[in-house]
């Protein structure tokens, strides 16, 4: 009777935390195992982009760059397009983070 019991409430916290994960795409979670830095994340895949010559994942898509040091005062993350950071005129972006920019596209 009581590993019935225990087994019942286990399977129903299994599932309430399944339904929630799913339901919010697992954010609150992620939270937990991320460093809160993906600088690295982002250099690999504009560099990536770019060797493949991938124009809109270079050029339109917008990649979100988290990192405790951001450039602009205060932000703990940066919303831009690979171009804008490898070529904006702030040095941090292509200097500190080597976000470099892909001569063989233009966009």
């Amino acid at each position: 009777m009581n590993w019935t019991l225990i087994s019942l409430v286990l399977g129903a916290f299994f599932l309430v935390v399944m339904i929630w994960g799913f339901t919010t795409n697992w954010t609150f979670f992620s939270s937990f195992f991320s460093s809160g830095n993906n600088v690295n994340a982002i250099v690999t895949q504009c560099q990536t982009s770019c060797a493949s010559s991938d124009t809109y994942g270079f050029c339109t898509m917008n990649r979100t760059l988290k990192a405790s040091d951001i450039p602009e005062t205060g932000l703990k993350e940066k919303t831009e397009t690979c171009s804008y950071f490898a070529t904006t005129s702030n040095p941090d972006y292509k200097g500190k983070y080597r976000i470099a920019d892909c001569p063989s596209l233009s966009c």
